[in-house]
């Protein structure tokens, strides 16, 4: 019976998923992706790590975690090179 129970909550999320318009990823996936956003945006604002990293707080405090959710990836590299010399 557990089986059924489960067949059935996979069958929720995947109905789900579908009507919503979304998808499943991998968490090792985001974190490579992650990792090579992070890369290009050091590459492209001339900015290092721990630079990033503070520039990036302090737009989190600009514009909260939903702001920054709508960023786009040219959105983010505007903000580091307006923010870096700030």
């Amino acid at each position: 019976m557990l089986e059924d129970d489960e067949d059935w909550d996979d069958d929720a999320l995947e109905k789900y998923l579908k009507d919503e318009n979304l998808a499943l990823v991998p968490l090792d996936f985001m974190r490579e992706l992650m990792v090579l956003m992070e890369a290009h945006i050091m590459r492209v604002t001339d900015v290092d790590q721990d630079q990033l990293a503070e520039i990036i707080e302090r737009l989190e405090e600009l514009l909260g975690e939903d702001g920054m959710m709508d960023l786009s990836m040219d959105g983010i590299i505007d903000w580091v090179n307006t923010l870096k010399n700030a």
